[in-house]
């Protein structure tokens, strides 16, 4: 089974951007999303992936802020 979704939203200079998609195989399950936010001044970019099993959940989960000058990872 496979998800997947799209959502944008546009403002004058602001645009709100949401990718998602969940890949399932019997017990495995597969699900990553992808948040953007950008301005005409700066870029957020949240995009965690999960992967679980019955017994064992894996997140993994970068944090990306952009600004002109500079880049900041979490």
């Amino acid at each position: 089974m496979i998800h997947f979704g799209v959502l944008t939203i546009h403002f004058d200079s602001l645009s709100i951007h949401f990718l998602a998609l969940m890949i399932q195989f019997g017990v495995l399950t597969i699900h990553f999303s992808l948040l953007t936010i950008q301005s005409d001044s700066f870029s957020i970019q949240f995009g965690p992936l999960s992967i679980h099993f019955p017994a064992l959940t894996i997140h993994f989960c970068p944090l990306s802020i952009h600004f002109p000058a500079s880049t900041i990872h979490l």
